[in-house]
C-alpha cells in the first residue's frame, strides 16, 4: 500500500510553509509568551514515512508538547529544541494564507483542501472494502 500522503503533498507543504518561514518575520510577530498553538488532531509525519507524532486538542501549549514530565511526546523532545519547535509550529502551512480568507467564504476546508483531496484520492486508490464492512454499527453486505 502506498502512503496516503505522497510527494505531491510534500511539494505543496514545502511551498506554502515557506511563505512565513522567514525567521525575521517570525521574530517580529511572536513574543516569548505567545506559545499556545491551535491544533485539531494534527499529525506531524516525517518525510521518511516512519516518524510520526500526533497532537490532539484545540489549543496545545508548546511547553506541554516539549516538556519532560512524562506527558510530552518524546519523539519531539528527542529531535527538536524548544525554540526550534516553536519556530516550526509557527511556519506550518498547508495552503497560501494570503488567499485563504477569500477561499474560505466558499469553502470551509480552504486551509486544508489540497491535503484533504490528496488523502481521499489515495485512500480510494489503496483501500478495498472487505466482506464484513460495518458502517454505524450496521453490517454492509459486500458482493
Amino acid at each position: 500500500m502506498d502512503n496516503l500522503f505522497q510527494d505531491d503533498v510534500d511539494d505543496d507543504f514545502d511551498e506554502f510553509s515557506g511563505i512565513e518561514s522567514d525567521e525575521e518575520y517570525i521574530s517580529e510577530h511572536m513574543t516569548e509568551t505567545d506559545e499556545s498553538i491551535s491544533y485539531t488532531n494534527c499529525t506531524f509525519i516525517g518525510k521518511d514515512g516512519e516518524s510520526e507524532c500526533s497532537l490532539r486538542g484545540s489549543r496545545t501549549n508548546v511547553r506541554d508538547i516539549w516538556s519532560n514530565d512524562g506527558c510530552s511526546i518524546d519523539a519531539i523532545r528527542n529531535v527538536l529544541s524548544y525554540t526550534r519547535l516553536l519556530f516550526l509550529s509557527r511556519c506550518i502551512r498547508f495552503d497560501n494564507i494570503h488567499t485563504r480568507e477569500e477561499r474560505r467564504k466558499f469553502d470551509k476546508l480552504a486551509a486544508i483542501r489540497k491535503v484533504f483531496e490528496y488523502f481521499v484520492k489515495n485512500f480510494r486508490n489503496n483501500y478495498e472494502p472487505k466482506k464484513n464492512l460495518t458502517l454505524n454499527k450496521t453490517n454492509l453486505i459486500m458482493g
